[in-house]
């Protein structure tokens, strides 16, 4: 799973971070330290799946999203992601 960000073309996505299914058998919280161009007024983000080994396998759900100023300081049970 891929986590990209635009924040001009909806063709310009660009990868901020990735995930193995292999780290995400069971259901965890996850923060990300973005870059300073995603974060600005307007920038969108979205999740992408580029591989799907076959029916039944790498299932993902995605809920609770938050944007916040400081995952640190709102919330420690965050495990972070950092760029790439």
């Amino acid at each position: 799973m891929v986590l990209l960000g635009t924040s001009r073309d909806p063709l310009e996505w660009k990868p901020l971070s990735r995930h193995d299914a292999e780290e995400y058998l069971l259901p965890k919280r996850a923060a990300y330290d973005l870059p300073d161009d995603a974060k600005k007024d307007g920038v969108q983000f979205r999740w992408w799946q580029p591989v799907n080994r076959k029916t039944g396998y790498d299932q993902w759900a995605i809920d609770q999203v938050e944007v916040i100023q400081d995952h640190n300081a709102h919330n420690n049970r965050f495990i972070s992601r950092s760029n790439g």
